[in-house]
């Protein structure tokens, strides 16, 4: 069963009504006290969980790489993401969050406290455990963050409170630029715990988040409504498994391991961004246009379009990390062509937080992280080409170089933007639940886009190749029916 949130409370698919209907114990008779013939045993049995304290264990996570993470608790109302405008088959229009983010009520540096190694199933015990575990004792929550749950009884005194929580990490990225790749090293975050009533805490630069989970820590006080103990909830702390605002699955953390939420499941994965991407595509036939050896390809960020209000100094830019190359296997045929691009953009190619929102290019690329495209063109110049055993770089667009041809996917123009790590609660939430509209190729990093300049419907993630074992994505196409918008030329 899945219940949903509604503005006041909570309601079921199935006896709405029955939702605040507060339980009362049935009554019985009171036994007259017996004398004991004998002895007494004292009674055994395992001792009751701790009614705060939650266990994590991780998959695929060792204990050494857990080290450098910090765990945070940030109160907030869950909400579903939805979308701002229509959308058409498979754009990525516009989303709005609607979940809220309040102030961090708790912080624990994970080298500071005891880490189990675990194994996985299937390993023995010469190898080393790929997992570990860790319990945390969760705080009482102060009267002024719980929130009373209305209902149709006006003396209701149910209150509760949500704990959101995730794990923080320092990013150190290292690039081949022979490889056109990069590796990242985790470190221990630098964002120190913020004071005041910051909503919605930003970490430092460096550091991201590379998990949160879609089980919250709920705390209930006040009478419980029958609803609620149907749903599994009981006085204290609480677990409770989100879809964006309907639950999904209640224990309460009384119950311990024995309950099917704990312990709460940590796999870093998802968050972990793509620092490079490899396309593939064709020139088709014979172009005199765009003549083999008299062009290459290089991208142009944000600042270098004409259709953004930047200033003059943006095309001081530097362009990011990209790789072209193009073959003939023989003559007349089709040439093939090779891009790479990699690492993360300069900070200056991303939208800043004074762009327009009525901008042509805002309504098309951003999003509710940061966003950073990259246009890729064609322009006169030399190709990288084979000296030796090894390619030897091309030439590197400048902002003075104009295009003369843009990539295509049939008839639509292609754009690489970069989805910046997500470095505030409320963005992982907004990733997990774009992966569940878009699918579980989006993650942060590098990807591909189509549509149409002015039209920002249109615009939507190229499909990625699921036979290439070289390519990202594959069958793009430069020709001289490829046409550069205007708005994508200098200023």
């Amino acid at each position: 069963m899945i219940w949903v949130l509604g503005f006041l409370g909570c309601t079921t698919s199935t006896n709405p009504k029955s939702e605040y209907t507060t339980v009362t114990e049935p009554a019985t008779e009171t036994a007259e006290p017996q004398e004991p013939s004998g002895p007494v045993e004292p009674e055994t049995g395992p001792e009751p969980h701790p009614e705060n304290l939650v266990t994590f264990l991780t998959s695929y996570v060792s204990c050494s790489r857990l080290l450098n993470h910090t765990l945070t608790l940030t109160r907030m109302l869950p909400g579903e993401l939805v979308l701002e405008q229509d959308q058409v088959d498979g754009s990525s229009a516009k989303t709005q969050l609607l979940a809220e983010f309040y102030d961090e009520r708790y912080r624990l540096f994970l080298a500071e406290t005891e880490l189990e190694p675990q194994y996985e199933d299937g390993q023995t015990s010469s190898q080393t455990p790929s997992n570990c575990s860790f319990s945390i004792e969760l705080p009482t929550p102060e009267d002024l963050e719980l929130v009373p749950i209305g209902g149709d009884e006006s003396d209701s005194t149910l209150q509760w409170t949500f704990y959101y929580p995730a794990m923080f990490v320092g990013e150190t990225i290292t690039c081949d630029d022979s490889t056109y790749s990069c590796s990242l090293e985790e470190t221990p975050g630098t964002t120190i715990a913020p004071t005041g009533d910051m909503f919605d805490p930003q970490l430092a630069s460096g550091d991201y988040y590379d998990w949160a989970s879609d089980t919250y820590f709920v705390y209930i006080s006040g009478d419980l409504t029958a609803s609620f103990v149907d749903m599994g909830f009981k006085r204290g702390w609480n677990l409770a498994q989100f879809d964006g605002d309907a639950i999904i699955d209640v224990q309460a953390v009384s119950e311990g391991e024995e309950g099917a939420l704990m312990p709460v499941e940590v796999r870093i994965e998802d968050l972990v961004p793509r620092y490079q991407m490899a396309l593939s595509g064709g020139k088709l036939g014979i172009d005199t246009n765009l003549a083999d050896g008299t062009y290459t390809m290089g991208t142009r960020p944000l600042g270098w379009l004409s259709g953004t209000e930047l200033t003059w100094q943006n095309q001081l830019s530097t362009p990011s990390n990209f790789h072209f190359r193009v073959t003939t296997p023989s003559e007349n045929s089709d040439s093939v062509l090779e891009m790479y691009i990699w690492g993360v953009p300069p900070t200056d190619h991303f939208f800043p937080l004074t762009y327009s929102i009525e901008n042509d290019m805002y309504q098309q690329w951003a999003e509710y992280v940061d966003v950073a495209p990259e246009i890729p063109v064609a322009f006169t110049g030399t190709a990288s080409q084979v000296e030796g055993n090894a390619w030897v770089n091309g030439q590197q667009i400048t902002y003075e170089d104009a295009p003369i041809g843009a990539l295509c996917s049939d008839s639509e123009r292609v754009i690489f933007a970069y989805y910046d790590t997500p470095d505030t609660p409320s963005e992982t939430l907004w990733y997990r639940l774009t992966r569940k509209n878009q699918g579980d190729f989006f993650y942060p990093g590098w990807h591909a886009l189509v549509g149409s300049q002015g039209e920002s419907k249109t615009w939507r993630f190229v499909v990625e190749s699921s036979t290439s074992e070289s390519f990202n994505y594959t069958n793009l196409a430069l020709n001289s029916n490829c046409t550069v918008f205007e708005e994508w030329m200098s200023p």
